[in-house]
């Protein structure tokens, strides 16, 4: 491969890394946000929305025991990022398409399981993408996500 291409793969490489970790953090981020309106549209009372809320909490917590251990023995950290991107997806159909209280439940604790292990996949994907200078990037990326949701006032 020539140099000139060489360059603009790693180019577009980079372009893709960056728009996946910023759409990733939005996704993510406000997913419970998303929900919580979502079913208080369809008029469901508040405890069983927070249940549905808190079963994403408790899936992600649970992910991040067995997500560490799939990271250190899984090699393929592409596949593993594709697959929490299709697991993230089809929870969110799922809750737009059956909202009911089972079906959401599950789905936001598989939703928030997938969402806990985007964290640890994306840094040393990038790394091994760019180099060290993914961190620095990386940051750049995030900041607008993340001064975004420090000016929001907390409830």
């Amino acid at each position: 491969m020539t140099k000139n291409k060489e360059q603009t793969r790693h180019q577009r490489d980079d372009l893709a890394l960056d728009g996946l970790s910023f759409l990733l953090a939005d996704v993510q981020d406000n997913l419970g946000n998303f929900l919580t309106a979502f079913l208080t549209i369809q008029s469901w009372p508040s405890n069983r929305i927070g249940a549905a809320i808190a079963a994403g909490g408790l899936g992600a917590v649970l992910a991040r025991f067995a997500g560490g251990w799939a990271l250190d023995i899984f090699p393929r950290r592409r596949l593993m990022l594709a697959v929490c991107c299709a697991v993230t997806f089809m929870s969110v159909t799922v809750m737009a398409w059956a909202p009911l209280f089972y079906p959401i439940v599950l789905a936001h604790f598989i939703a928030g399981g997938a969402g806990a292990l985007f964290t640890p996949v994306l840094p040393p994907s990038a790394i091994i993408q760019r180099g060290p200078k993914a961190i620095l990037s990386a940051w750049a990326v995030m900041s607008p996500s993340i001064i975004w949701a420090m000016r929001r006032p907390v409830l």
